[in-house]
């Protein structure tokens, strides 16, 4: 009958596809590829037992079980497999509409990293959240040993994990190293995908172990003298060329006159010779000047520890680099924290010049501060899209007219090196120069506006100014001229909003941080490339400053540690805690401390660069020893404490920066939940 000619169809369809099975698996065992044949068998015989052949679930719970049962000296790479293909797994099952099974199996394994990933947790059960999004379309890159690597690949084949196996192939760029397991915690990096990416791509995989670095010439600014110098060299330079072309003009149209005697002759002759006499003692007198001018040059540049100092005089920004430092000492911004003939203060035990703005929330809430370079101006930028400026100094100390302009919340305040201009970025897209020298002038210069306005979170003043940063929700960090309502780079690479910014004190190089727990540091000069990617932190980096000396980088987060690399070797030297302790896991941030009001929203360093002063919403300035000599090769890092600490009564700290004696300045706003509490 009917019934029975469909059986005898199915068992014939059965039997072909069993031979069709063990075809494959005998072809994959001649070839020997055992491993792989072993892997097909396993699924075929899955299958055969009615399990689902894509059981996300179970191929993790064998890798998790496997990490966790590791060697201590295996574990700290293998971890930073898991939550990349943990996240991926949730992914696929959300994506096959397996809601259930992917809400089970982040509720099953969510605590393991719920310390280090807290926003990525809650953002995988948010179908269109920004992690998602960069989940799908970017790759992770990573950085193993060799040994790890194969520790893995040969885990994942003797047990047949076809589908961790495919996650790995399809969503990780993995950069396999010769050398041994890293004993500091690494992490993996949301990178570009495409065909402009691969630069970034080898470089974030390997940033955090040192290896593949490209140079950096991190030497600072040199002093004024050498460009003057280099400045009257050319000068120079230009003379004797002038001098020599007629030297050697006279030698083609008067050969006689070269052995003339300057007392004999006709008058011609005699001229043209005492001419030439001139001439070369003259060529004698400026190779004499450019010789002294060379050793000049050579006395006022880099001494001792100072690095490898860039070319100032190529082609990128020789002639605006050299009229704005001019510019810049001529202009020196003038203080009332002390005559410059002052003696440096112990950066360690520094007198702090602190300024609360009360009655913040009638603005709205105070979002954002910033204090002139001298202290002589206060500026505070509020909720209600206002920017209000207080003088420091003299009998008028009132607030002045607010700035209106922005469209919402002032997220960031940056004062021109001069005092006489502010830039401000705020959650309206746009950037904005005004002119705050008086009253008269108090008036918005330029608007530079962001694509699809996105919000602006950081922006930042060039040492010397003209140019300045900024960045915000487009996860790009933009350099702009002042004279120009375009960006003139624009810097791609974080996965998220762009938080902070600063400048490198030689002018080459911009370190910025995101939301995406990295810094990167991006060479000027050529085409935005990131030279480092750096990595520690386990929570949003909400600000970020370089050493005076160019060698460290140093960044605070949302967990209140603050983290320093050494920026040559791409490797962390320094954790810094409240406590000097391990809160969870080595230090890394815990949703318990972000509730807390722990996050560090200032850094700066001392002029000299020994002491790090770093506050942010506990009320308190923290300030620790930065000298190279307390800071660890990146082996294994101790929570250090910090060597002194002031607590305000109820503000938190928005903003730092040390005066070049060594005097710290800072800004906050008054919260009055906190004295009520």
């Amino acid at each position: 009958d009917g019934s029975g000619r469909r059986g005898v169809a199915k068992s014939k369809g059965t039997s072909g596809a069993s031979s069709m099975e063990k075809a494959i698996v005998d072809y994959l065992t001649r070839r020997g590829l055992t491993q792989e044949a072993k892997m097909v068998a396993a699924s075929l015989e899955q299958a055969s037992q009615g399990k689902p052949l894509d059981d996300f679930a179970s191929e993790y719970r064998k890798l998790h079980d496997w990490v966790c049962a590791s060697l201590d000296l295996y574990k700290t790479e293998l971890v930073a497999v898991c939550f990349p293909v943990f996240a991926h797994c949730v992914l696929a099952l959300q994506d096959s509409d397996r809601g259930e099974e992917a809400d089970a199996l982040l509720d099953a394994y969510a605590s393991d990293f719920r310390g280090q990933f807290h926003e990525e947790l809650n953002a995988l059960r948010i179908a269109d959240s920004e992690f998602v999004r960069a989940a799908k379309s970017r790759r992770f890159a990573l950085a193993l040993s060799g040994q790890i690597h194969a520790l893995l690949t040969d885990f994942l084949r003797a047990q047949g994990l076809l589908l961790l196996t495919g996650i790995l192939n399809a969503r990780f760029d993995i950069s396999v190293q010769d050398r041994p397991p890293s004993k500091v915690p690494i992490r993996a990096l949301l990178v570009p995908t495409g065909p402009n990416s691969g630069a970034v791509n080898g470089d974030a995989a390997s940033h955090h172990v040192g290896g593949g670095l490209l140079g950096i010439e991190w030497g600072t600014l040199p002093p004024a003298a050498l460009f003057k110098a280099r400045k009257e060299r050319d000068r120079v330079l230009a003379e004797y060329h002038r001098t020599q072309a007629r030297v050697d003009e006279i030698h083609r149209t008067n050969p006689d006159a070269v052995a003339a005697s300057a007392a004999e002759g006709n008058g011609q002759q005699n001229a043209a010779a005492k001419q030439l006499l001139e001439l070369n003692s003259r060529l004698e007198r400026l190779r004499a000047h450019i010789g002294a001018l060379d050793e000049a040059m050579k006395a006022e540049g880099p001494r001792g520890a100072d690095g490898p100092l860039p070319d100032y005089f190529a082609d990128y920004g020789a002639a605006m680099v050299e009229r704005l430092v001019y510019q810049a000492l001529g202009g020196r911004a003038s203080s009332v924290w002390g005559a410059a003939t002052a003696q440096l203060a112990d950066p360690l035990k520094p007198t702090c010049a602190f300024a609360t703005i009360l009655n913040g929330a009638g603005g709205g809430g105070c979002i954002s501060a910033a204090m002139s370079p001298g202290g002589v101006q206060v500026a505070a930028g509020f909720g209600d899209s206002g920017i209000r400026i207080w003088q420091t100094e003299g009998a008028d100390q009132a607030e002045k007219d607010p700035l209106i302009g922005h469209g919402g919340c002032v997220h960031s305040l940056s004062w021109h090196p001069s005092q006489r201009f502010l830039i401000s970025g705020a959650a309206d897209g746009d950037v904005r120069l005004w002119n705050v020298k008086d009253d008269a002038t108090h008036r918005c210069l330029c608007i530079y506006p962001s694509l699809r306005n996105n919000p602006i979170h950081t922006v930042a003043w060039n040492p010397v100014g003209h140019f300045f940063l900024s960045g915000g929700r487009d996860s790009m960090l933009k350099m702009w001229s002042s004279d120009r309502v375009f960006p003139v780079r624009m810097m791609v690479g974080h996965s998220s909003d762009v938080t902070a910014c600063t400048w490198h004190p030689n002018l080459n190089y911009m370190l910025s941080g995101s939301f995406d727990k990295t810094l990167r540091l991006w060479d000027v000069r050529g085409k935005g490339t990131a030279l480092r990617i750096l990595t520690g932190h386990f929570g949003p980096v909400l600000c970020c400053a370089i050493s005076p000396n160019g060698q460290f980088a140093a960044a605070g987060a949302t967990d209140g540690s603050v983290r320093v690399w050494d920026i040559s070797t791409a490797k962390e030297v320094a954790l810094f805690t409240p406590d000097g302790q391990c809160n969870n896991h080595g230090g890394r941030a815990t949703a318990a401390a972000n509730a807390a009001g722990m996050a560090t929203y200032a850094l700066a360093f001392s002029c000299d660069g020994a002491a790090l002063a770093a506050g942010g919403a506990d009320c308190a300035v923290r300030i620790w020893e930065a000298s190279p000599d307390v800071f660890g090769n990146g082996d294994r890092l101790v929570p250090t404490p910090p060597v002194h600490t002031s607590h305000t009564k109820a503000t938190s700290i928005l903003s730092l920066s040390y005066t070049d004696r060594n005097l710290l300045l800072g800004v906050g706003g008054f919260m009055a939940d906190r004295m009520l509490t």
